[in-house]
């Protein structure tokens, strides 16, 4: 007996098709924005004239301390009062969020969006991103 099998037409018209469409677009929303080295540039040039947009930097000290993007601020995910130190933070200003390559950033964004902070980007090619980019470091 010769087994029957379903052209892509025939699973179309199934059930499951329509189900997984619209599971995939019911997908969580991050609560925030990744963007690529470019657009952060555009958006660090820009900060010269908003005073309420902030370079948050989640790695550790010592990488911080070994280069970082133009006027960036520490807040380590490692620190245990990480969480405190997010909710000081004033959830009005728009903030730029990365690490290394964006593990531990894409964590942090997530965590700040879940606080309430409501205008949040991440650079999910982190510093390693922006150096590749030939973007400056401070030291």
């Amino acid at each position: 007996m010769r087994r029957k099998t379903r052209n892509y037409r025939e699973i179309l018209r199934g059930w499951w098709f329509p189900a997984a469409l619209l599971l995939a677009g019911c997908a969580a929303d991050p609560g925030f924005e990744d963007i690529d080295v470019r657009r952060a540039a555009e958006l660090l040039a820009a900060k010269r004239e908003n005073t309420t947009f902030v370079v948050i930097d989640v790695r550790g000290p010592r990488e911080f301390a070994a280069g970082r993007i133009p006027g960036a601020v520490n807040v380590s995910i490692h620190d245990p009062n990480f969480r405190r130190n997010l909710e000081g933070l004033n959830r009005k200003k728009t903030y730029l969020v990365y690490c290394n390559v964006g593990t531990r950033s894409r964590r942090a964004g997530g965590l700040m969006a879940e606080l309430g902070f409501k205008r949040i980007y991440h650079l999910p090619a982190g510093i390693r991103g922006w150096q590749a980019g030939r973007q400056d470091v401070e030291r």
